[in-house]
């Protein structure tokens, strides 16, 4: 019983390599111009009201804006279904509307 209960309790770690991603997918982060902004600004703190969270999203699109990676960025966030943050100037609640479009 004892050892039934031991191997129920344990936890496996998962192979590392499994979990790498290969370098050339995700150089593109290496570019992305939010790597000098606080990432604040992309996500939202508990509690945010709508004033500061259109204020914050917006502040966040105009990184995207100017980001030479925002293409890349936004199709990582779709294909994971990112629920958090901006991604490649879009929003959650925009992303969910583009995943609904485009299912």
């Amino acid at each position: 019983m004892a050892k039934q209960s031991a191997s129920r309790n344990r936890i496996t770690q998962p192979r590392i390599d499994r979990l790498r991603p290969l370098g050339s997918d995700w150089e593109w982060q290496m570019r992305a111009a939010c790597r000098s902004t606080d990432s604040a600004v992309f996500f939202p703190p508990t509690g945010e009201g709508l004033r500061a969270r259109r204020l914050r999203e917006s502040k966040a699109k105009a990184v995207c804006g100017r980001c030479p990676v925002r293409r890349a960025c936004l199709e990582q966030a779709l294909a994971v279904g990112e629920p958090y943050g901006v991604w490649g100037g879009l929003a959650e609640s925009e992303r969910r509307a583009v995943t609904a479009v485009s299912a």
